[in-house]
């Protein structure tokens, strides 16, 4: 199974108080899962599996339609077997991975985040105390939705960044000798006036 941990890129971050709780958030599916913490900055760790998509049947042969059935009954069922047995180890090198965490939100489709759930709940708990464990259904999510995900649930304001030369809203920029340069242009919410006789139009029939 390949694994790697990964940082968001340096950016400033809206100041927040530090939330004390251990939280993980773990996107997974049968092939990759993805868990997310806050360590002053989003700390990324993926892993990688290596289960088998399901078998959806074998190729068309002409023989005793009895006897190719029960061929292909037994070999769909090995390779069941050996598929759940990479899931079973997959999910259990995901579990090991949370062991720290006081609460983990698992989001992803399927039946895997329910699996995982069971799994960790079947773990004796930490000091005593369980982890707190919810399943959310979710699609594949990118790495910029994840990371909000995570935020969110952790109560940090929403990051908010600059959008065109009309409005800013992070800290102005300061040139090398420290005067501060604002934008170029701040938009108006003024309109403009426009010459309507509003009596005529009320007289319309």
């Amino acid at each position: 199974m390949k694994t790697f941990t990964a940082r968001e890129p340096e950016r400033p971050e809206p100041a927040a108080t530090p939330d004390p709780r251990q939280l993980a958030l773990v996107w997974i599916d049968s092939d990759r899962a993805t868990i997310l913490r806050w360590r002053g900055r989003v700390v990324r760790e993926d892993l990688h599996s290596d289960v088998a998509p399901h078998v959806r049947g074998t190729e068309h042969v002409r023989r005793d339609a009895r006897i190719q059935r029960a061929g292909a009954d037994r070999q769909a069922s090995k390779a069941e077997a050996r598929r759940n047995e990479h899931l079973r180890r997959y999910l259990a090198e995901v579990a090991d991975r949370l062991r720290g965490d006081d609460e983990i939100a698992i989001l992803g489709p399927g039946t895997v985040p329910e699996r995982l759930r069971a799994v960790l709940q079947r773990r004796p708990a930490r000091r005593g105390l369980a982890p707190a464990v919810s399943v959310t259904p979710s699609p594949p999510l990118t790495a910029r939705q994840l990371a909000a995900a995570l935020r969110e649930r952790l109560g940090m304001a929403r990051r908010r960044r600059t959008a065109g030369v009309y409005r800013w809203s992070g800290d102005l920029p300061r040139a090398p000798s420290g005067v501060i340069k604002g934008p170029r242009r701040v938009a108006s919410s003024q309109g403009r006036p426009v010459d309507v006789d509003v009596d005529a139009l009320d007289r319309r029939p």
